[in-house]
């Protein structure tokens, strides 16, 4: 048991607060987040507390925060045992001044509140950066002598890792810049920099000589140097803070393995303990589409968005699920509307190719189901032509393909198809351009002739390898664009065998997807069109 200091007690809290504070949701009936102690010079202790309504909620208990230089204590007893010492609420004037009783007080500014190397985030505790010695401490040592650049390391991990973008350091971008300008030679640095640009999947080494040159630097910094272990293994510590994350990543595993209750409940288990982690709201976002829950994602979504809609990485993508909702309803003006307002904006303003795709399958749903989109095609289009022969990735080439059929640019969509054939012919160690020749040229074909109007050809094409699509990545949600596509196909053809293959299709469909409304329109309009043929 860690000893129990008294010197001094203080509370953050109250609606809003900020200027190196952890702000609590607008409207929470009370203000505490956390409870610091400090016994002296260089120890502090912490605990951590939520309440509901006023209702005494027992802190706790956790193992010691490297992440955060503070260590928690388990026997600090209930907020209520606590509350002759501290009050819990806070007048909201105060707090918009930053701190809950105005100006920080002497134990607040001692305990470093306010100063810069603190991350706030909001619905968070606030996390001092790790400097050297933090790093070391925490086990965790880093090969660079410069204390700014291992704060900007760890403010880097923090947004990746959480999905937000701390506007205050100048978001990842700024984090990376103020890094290097600290110590360019830190390998650590190097390796999260060329990380997150590869993760990225809108460059590669093969595109970007400069990319190709970042990542030799860094080969040859790691060599140069000596690194410990877990630096040359690049292995990420895990704290408190990640065990919603960690979560919410394995309950995305589940759904896609089709484990729908459990992945719920793991997401859900995440959401509790971080209500603002919006790859949890991601999965379960895909587990209500997988299970036609329509009503109950459509509310999931409303309820949640306030917490997930500054997540920079990933919100286009959350919209993206709430506008499937409004497609399988068949309630198109809702779902152009979420395009309109977010999916369209959020793509022009990143150009991430995560918010690209995502544009170019929204449309592309709408347009089998007949929707007139305008020129937003054409808009979508001066983005993605850009990247025509780029061929990173066969999931990201099929989606660019998508969007030069829907602008009509005939030369565009022969010229992804032309550079795809040609690299193709020697892919080397290129894993992407090894699929190319059996699963990227034939799906994207696919897509002309359907766009052609040669339905039998487009089947002839996707059918046999409508089961090795997995290979190209995306989720089950994503991917179902192609199943959609073939089922299209099948129910133009005029052949009685394809008008089999038709029926069959859907019928496979409503069992992996009961209750789906969008299966039932399709097999209204197969039973149509082929009692019409």
């Amino acid at each position: 048991m860690l000893p129990r200091p008294s010197s001094f007690l203080y509370i953050l809290g109250g609606a809003g607060i900020q200027a190196g504070c952890s702000r609590t949701p607008r409207g929470s009936s009370s203000g505490c987040l956390l409870l610091l102690q400090l016994s002296g010079p260089g120890q502090t202790f912490a605990w951590i507390t939520q309440t509901f309504a006023g209702t005494p909620r027992r802190f706790r208990p956790a193992p010691a925060l490297p992440h955060t230089g503070w260590s928690f204590d388990p026997g600090a007893g209930t907020r209520s045992q606590l509350q002759p010492r501290v009050g819990t609420r806070f007048p909201s004037h105060a707090a918009r001044r930053g701190w809950a009783g105005g100006r920080p007080c002497s134990s607040q500014r001692r305990a470093g509140l306010g100063r810069p190397g603190l991350i706030a985030r909001q619905g968070w505790i606030m996390a001092p950066l790790r400097d050297c010695q933090a790093w070391q401490d925490a086990g965790l040592a880093l090969s660079t002598t410069s204390n700014e650049a291992c704060k900007m390391f760890d403010a880097i991990l923090t947004q990746y890792a959480t999905w937000t973008s701390d506007k205050s350091l100048g978001g990842i971008e700024g984090c990376l810049s103020k890094l290097n300008a600290a110590d360019p030679n830190f390998t650590m640095g190097h390796v999260i920099a060329n990380g997150l640009d590869l993760v990225g999947t809108g460059t590669s080494v093969r595109l970007n000589t400069e990319l190709d040159r970042a990542v030799k630097k860094m080969v040859a910094l790691s060599k140069s140097q000596s690194l410990t272990e877990r630096e040359k293994l690049h292995v990420s510590a895990v704290d408190l803070f990640a065990r919603g994350y960690v979560k919410g990543m394995f309950s995305f595993g589940l759904m896609e393995t089709n484990l729908f209750d459990q992945a719920e409940k793991l997401a859900s288990e995440a959401l509790a303990i971080n209500q603002m982690d919006a790859w949890s709201v991601h999965t379960i976002a895909h587990i209500n589409e997988m299970k036609a829950n329509l009503n109950n994602g459509l509310t999931f979504m409303k309820q949640t968005e306030t917490n997930w809609k500054d997540s920079d990485m990933l919100a286009c993508h959350n919209y993206w699920h709430w506008a499937l909702y409004f497609i399988e309803k068949g309630d198109y003006e809702a779902a152009l509307t979420i395009y309109d307002n977010h999916i369209g904006p959020r793509c022009a303003a990143s150009g991430t190719m995560l918010d690209v795709v995502d544009n170019c399958s929204m449309l592309y749903r709408l347009q089998l189901e007949g929707v007139k989109l305008g020129d937003r095609w054409n808009e979508v289009f001066q983005l993605t032509k850009q990247h025509t022969k780029d061929h990173i990735l066969i999931f990201n080439d099929v989606h660019i393909l998508m969007s030069s059929l829907g602008a009509k640019d005939h030369k565009t969509t022969s010229e992804l198809l032309t550079t795809l054939q040609e690299l193709a012919k020697e892919p080397g160690e290129d894993h992407e351009l090894g699929l190319a020749s059996q699963l990227g040229l034939p799906l994207c074909q696919a897509f002309v002739e359907f766009d052609n109007g040669n339905y039998d050809k487009a089947v002839e094409l996707l059918y046999p390898i409508r089961y090795q699509i997995l290979q190209i990545g995306g989720s089950n949600a994503q991917r179902d664009i192609f199943n959609q596509l073939l089922i299209h196909a099948v129910m133009n053809c005029k052949s009685k065998t394809y008008q089999r293959l038709a029926r069959c299709l859907l019928m496979e469909r409503d069992a992996l997807r009961p209750n789906s409304p969008l299966t039932e329109r399709l097999i209204r309009k197969a039973s149509a069109v082929h009692a019409v043929a």
